[in-house]
């Protein structure tokens, strides 16, 4: 039995279900295969011009984005390039980050030491054309480059990182967040999902502050799968724009558990309402860290439920 299956028995999952109703993939397949101008412009979103350092498979991938949107300058990426995020507490609070602080310099200490924490693996970054000028920085051994045909529609790139999953050669993939060095932790828990044998893996405990209350089902960065042919993880990425009416690159977006509009966080939209479902259904291995409730505010029913199933693995010698 998958460990989820276990879980979704319970309140945690019926919580789940009611924040963040399921969407039908199938439905979703349809909407994205049904082509029109729409459907077009967000495939050519996904799309790859070419590689830099590709490695042979099959291979596992850590996969990264990185994008500025036209906002980084090449002569002065630190004082130029700052990238606008808005984070949702009680009431907006509009953050400012240089791009070479906040994401560039963390992805640069990865692309050196992750080799330590995962020798098996190989990193790989979906590029934005307009940072192609960054390629010389980030290239590596076994550090894997592809750069993409269009600059980001204020959607598109964060999901960048899950296209592996409809790649033939690659075995299995660990979304990553660019602003987050890979630790020890992340390591171990990745290798216990392999060990499991399960086809997706989440990784809870890593919500910040900020997105304390949104109660996604899975998180943007350290979730991950097994290659499956009949996933069609890009056709669903396609469908679900178009089914959130995102064809329009002004449209505004209501994530998860939020009230307050904002572009931030469609990735974790898609991966609530329609591949926890699918995770569920095929089995997932599902990370609880021990101090996930001691840093969690107002825990919901659904924290408790994970808490209680870490417990009766802790007990059981798990």
């Amino acid at each position: 039995m998958a460990q989820d299956d276990r879980l979704v028995a319970g309140n945690g999952h019926a919580e789940m279900m009611q924040l963040c109703p399921r969407v039908d993939p199938v439905a979703l397949l349809e909407l994205a295969r049904a082509g029109g101008e729409e459907s077009e412009r967000w495939r050519r979103q996904l799309a790859v011009s070419r590689t830099i350092n590709c490695t042979c498979g099959p291979k596992r991938v850590l996969a990264y984005t990185l994008f500025g949107g036209g906002r980084v300058n090449p002569g002065n990426v630190a004082e130029v390039g700052l990238y606008e995020r808005v984070f949702y507490r009680e009431q907006t609070v509009r953050e400012q980050h240089s791009f070479e602080t906040r994401y560039l310099n963390p992805l640069l200490d990865n692309l050196d030491q992750f080799r330590a924490l995962f020798p098996e693996w190989v990193l790989r970054i979906y590029l934005e054309p307009d940072l192609e000028f960054l390629v010389p920085r980030l290239v590596r051994d076994h550090v894997e480059i592809f750069l993409m045909a269009e600059t980001s529609n204020s959607f598109s790139g964060v999901l960048w990182r899950f296209l592996p999953a409809d790649q033939a050669d690659v075995a299995c993939f660990l979304s990553c967040d660019a602003d987050e060095v890979l630790t020890p932790h992340t390591a171990e828990a990745t290798a216990r999902w392999i060990g499991s044998g399960k086809p997706f893996f989440r990784f809870l405990g890593i919500t910040p502050p900020h997105k304390v209350d949104s109660r996604v089902a899975i998180e943007g960065a350290r979730w991950g799968a097994r290659h499956d042919p009949t996933l069609h993880l890009g056709d669903l990425v396609v469908g679900y724009a178009l089914f959130q009416g995102l064809d329009n690159p002004d449209r505004v977006y209501t994530r998860p558990g939020f009230d307050t509009p904002g572009n931030y966080g469609f990735d974790e939209s898609l991966l609530s309402h329609v591949i926890y479902y699918i995770a569920c259904g095929k089995g997932m291995y599902t990370e609880v860290p021990a101090n996930y409730i001691e840093d969690t505010a107002n825990p919901t029913t659904i924290d408790l439920q994970y808490q209680r199933e870490r417990e009766r693995l802790s007990e059981s010698g798990r």
